[in-house]
């Protein structure tokens, strides 16, 4: 009689999901989410790296900030004291991070030919006395920003 009940109903003897099924279905899914899980945990250590990219940008934001600040006369000194567009001046430094890292920051300054009236592409030479430039970068890392400091000219 409970038979005939469930052919009443619409359902028979079939209703539902086998032992074979359920463990085929469960095989599928742990193929399937092994590589998921993988690319999760690769994510995870992406935003490490990115936290840490982030820090030493802002490190090296702070630092070009901090030099544009300064007189432009005393940047121009740095710059002879330097000798060369590839030396470090007097403003590098080390900065430690909030995750007690030490980032050696080296800033250079050199006039910079502004107007290429030499006409040899080289921005380095032939130097304008009013335009400096500027780049600070983390030793060791590509990063670094570039910018340029121009004297400001008294009012007529």
């Amino acid at each position: 009689m409970i038979n005939q009940n469930r052919h009443k109903h619409g359902l028979s003897k079939s209703a539902g999901f086998t032992y074979v099924e359920m463990l085929v279905a469960i095989a599928i899914l742990a193929v399937c989410l092994v590589p998921a899980l993988e690319a999760l945990r690769n994510s995870m250590a992406l935003l490490g790296i990115r936290e840490t990219m982030s820090i030493d940008n802002y490190a090296l934001l702070s630092k070009t900030e901090e030099v544009l600040t300064e007189n432009f006369t005393d940047l121009d000194a740095a710059a002879s004291a330097a000798g060369s567009p590839s030396t470090p001046t007097s403003y590098s430094d080390v900065f430690t991070t909030s995750d007690a890292r030490q980032l050696p920051r080296n800033v250079y300054i050199w006039p910079m030919d502004g107007d290429n009236a030499d006409l040899d592409a080289n921005m380095f030479t032939g130097t304008d006395t009013n335009i400096l430039y500027i780049k600070v970068t983390i030793e060791g890392t590509a990063l670094l920003h570039e910018t340029i400091a121009i004297k400001e000219q008294a009012p007529p």
